[in-house]
Formats: C-alpha cells, sequence, structure tokens
C-alpha cells in the first residue's frame, strides 16, 4: 500500500485549523486517528492519490504557491485567500454565496432599497467576493487584475 506523505508543516496546520478549508471532515479524521485498522479502512474507500493531492494542495496553500482558480475553489470553500506579493498588511479575499429573497431592510444603498421596496419587497443578490483591504475596509464586489489572475502566489491565510 502507498504511504500518505504529511510534512510537519502540514501536520501543524491540521492541528490548528487551517487545513478545514482544504481538508474535507473524513479526510482529517483520517489524518489524526489513532486506530489505524480503521484509517485503512476508511483510506481504501477514499484513496491514497486522493488524499495525498488534498495534502499537497494544503502544503502549496501554506506557502503560497497556488493559482488564482485554485485559491478561488477553496475561497468558495470558506477560506480567506490572498497574495504572497501584496503591499498591504492583513489583506484577503473572501468569497459571499450571495443572498435568496433579501428583504428590502437588509438591502444597503437608498437607491436599491427603494427599487428593492417596489419591485416586490425582496430581492436575490448574486455571489460575489470580498476584499479586506489594508486599511480594514471592506470592499464588496472585489475584481481581480490580470496580474491576480496570472499569478501562481496564492495561498489561504488563517
Amino acid at each position: 500500500m502507498s504511504e500518505i506523505k504529511i510534512s510537519n508543516a502540514v501536520s501543524e496546520s491540521i492541528k490548528n485549523g487551517l487545513a478545514d478549508k482544504i481538508l474535507s471532515p473524513s479526510i482529517k479524521h483520517l489524518l489524526t486517528a489513532e486506530n489505524d485498522s480503521l484509517f485503512y479502512y476508511y483510506l481504501k474507500d477514499l484513496g491514497i492519490e486522493l488524499v495525498n493531492d488534498k495534502l499537497n494542495q494544503l502544503e502549496r496553500a501554506m506557502e503560497f504557491n497556488l493559482t488564482f482558480g485554485e485559491a478561488i475553489e477553496l475561497a468558495k470553500s470558506g477560506a480567506k485567500i490572498a497574495r504572497k506579493g501584496w503591499n498591504g498588511k492583513n489583506m484577503f479575499v473572501a468569497y459571499s454565496p450571495g443572498f435568496k429573497n433579501l428583504p428590502a431592510e437588509n438591502v444597503l444603498g437608498d437607491a436599491l432599497h427603494e427599487w428593492v421596496e417596489q419591485n416586490g419587497g425582496t430581492c436575490d443578490i448574486q455571489a460575489y467576493l470580498i476584499l479586506k483591504t489594508a486599511q480594514d475596509l471592506v470592499q464588496i464586489g472585489w475584481l481581480a487584475t490580470q496580474s491576480d489572475m496570472l499569478s501562481s502566489d496564492w495561498g489561504v491565510i488563517e
């Protein structure tokens, strides 16, 4: 049987919760399981290759070696993502899945609030990206630059 390869950094990220957005609960449980026979029983179903792929992705996320596409998929899972080369401290991008049937009283902006009230009292908001800026502001509807999209220095932050 092939082996699961876990680096010290990956092992630590599993313990501190950083891995939660990348590894499924079942994989995380397997990697921290005490009972070897149970571990290999479930591992047989999951496939060692899948587990190793996820561990590799986790390690690359910690080292800021992800592509934009990989980072976006992790953001959709709830991770906060950032570029290694960003100048601002504590900047990150997060994903919002949007809202269905959002009541007018929860809609921001007077013009949009008025429009929602005049058109049934609720609206659907599409999914969007949010940027937490270096100035500790929230920018809703963040758009990546070409440089952002073509870079492979994305990672996951805590």
